[in-house]
């Protein structure tokens, strides 16, 4: 599966969006960081992002998705810009696992 990263967030290359329950946000943000309250920002001429359902019975439980028409870059603050072609993108944040613990958790940016 191919994908980029910028810091904690995955950017996946996916086929088409989910025939799935979606909301259009009328943002560029794709993430804000936890602790610095920096955000991923996409900049392009022509993109939608959106919330999209992740099953077929909960509305609460939602990914973001962008639509990139054109090709764009994602900044943020404290990373490096990364320039992505046109297409589209499922986003995801990285995880850790804590052993000690036993538990699964995002990585906090």
């Amino acid at each position: 599966m191919m994908y980029y990263q910028q810091g904690d967030v995955l950017l996946f290359i996916e086929k088409e969006l989910p025939k799935r329950k979606r909301q259009y946000l009328n943002t560029n943000i794709i993430q804000h960081g936890e602790a610095t309250g920096h955000a991923h920002r996409i900049h392009s001429e022509e993109f939608k992002i959106y919330d999209i359902s992740i099953s077929d019975w909960k509305d609460d439980e939602t990914e973001k998705w962008i639509d990139l028409y054109q090709g764009g870059t994602i900044s943020h603050e404290e990373h490096k810009s990364i320039e992505l072609p046109k297409g589209i993108y499922r986003i995801g944040i990285v995880r850790e696992y804590d052993h000690f613990k036993e538990e699964t958790r995002k990585v906090i940016d």
